[in-house]
């Protein structure tokens, strides 16, 4: 699946780089770095590197349908302007101290993304669905919520729980909400825990598994068909992106205290994410008959 070996694209000994995004317009990769409170771009011409504060301690960070930048931190949903101008679209108070982690978009625009409380030692946390100006908690009590993928046609989604080694699967019906959930990998002792999730154009999974330096794919059955090892650290996300979307970019957290982001050459090309639709009074179709 690997055309070529794994090329280091980006690298901070402070920083770090999780919520990988491809901006197909502006031909980019976009990551949070939650440690100094900034998102970052890397364009795919030059593989220059541009940064901007955004406060806070941002998790994620994706276009929206209306050329917004949207992002959650501790305790906000908000979104940026092209001329620098902030939004606040929704306060983020499900837990005391909130840590919004990776998540997607779907085909129809809705966010998915887990949470976790970091407050003392009894850490919990879950997986939100947002849109329409609702944040809607979907499933609870989880500890370390990883990745989350959606097929395109919004019919299933895969969420990975990073502390108990294992990716689920559940069906979405028309309104958003969560059916039939299962394990559908279960990780042995050894093999490293669920993190980033992202799906490529033959409907396999594949896997950041932090813990044991690799990223796997996974076929939709459950099988895991291939392991690539990283030069170095442990991965935490990934994302395809790239004109053809065969580029695999992957961020790790480093020995050192950093991270840094490589790009893998595919063979298969990934999906591509939508964004996100914000409604802000209108209606997009997407509330009625929720059941939420």
């Amino acid at each position: 699946m690997t055309e070529n070996a794994p090329q280091m694209i980006y690298e901070s000994r402070t920083g770090a780089a999780d919520g990988l995004v491809w901006l197909p317009e502006a031909r980019a990769l976009l990551f949070c770095d939650r440690t100094n409170g900034t998102v970052g771009a890397i364009s795919l011409a030059d593989l220059g590197v541009t940064q901007s504060a955004v406060g806070g301690r941002p998790g994620l960070a994706f276009p929206t349908a209306d050329g917004r930048l949207l992002l959650a931190s501790e305790r906000d949903i908000f979104s940026i302007g092209h001329d620098g101008n902030r939004r606040r679209e929704m306060p983020i108070d499900t837990y005391s101290v909130n840590s919004a982690s990776i998540g997607t978009v779907d085909s129809k625009g809705r966010l998915w993304f887990g949470m976790e409380d970091h407050a003392g030692n009894n850490r919990r946390g879950g997986l939100f669905r947002y849109h329409d100006e609702r944040l809607v908690p979907m499933v609870f009590d989880q500890v370390r919520p990883g990745g989350v993928a959606v097929t395109p046609d919004a019919a299933i989604l895969y969420q990975a729980v990073a502390s108990e080694g294992r990716i689920d699967r559940h069906d979405i019906n028309r309104a958003g909400a969560l059916s039939n959930g299962t394990t559908l990998i279960d990780m042995n002792k050894g093999e490293g825990e669920p993190r980033g999730l992202a799906l490529d154009s033959e409907g396999h999974l594949w896997v950041a598994l932090d813990g044991a330096g690799e990223i796997a794919r996974y076929a939709p059955t459950g099988e895991c068909v291939s392991k690539t090892r990283l030069p170095s650290g442990q991965p935490r996300d990934l994302a395809f992106g790239g004109d053809a979307m065969t580029d695999l970019f992957v961020s790790t957290k480093e020995d050192n205290g950093g991270s840094a982001i490589y790009r893998l050459d595919m063979s298969v090309p990934g999906q591509s994410i939508a964004p996100v639709r914000l409604s802000h009074g209108a209606s997009l179709g997407l509330v009625e008959d929720d059941d939420h």
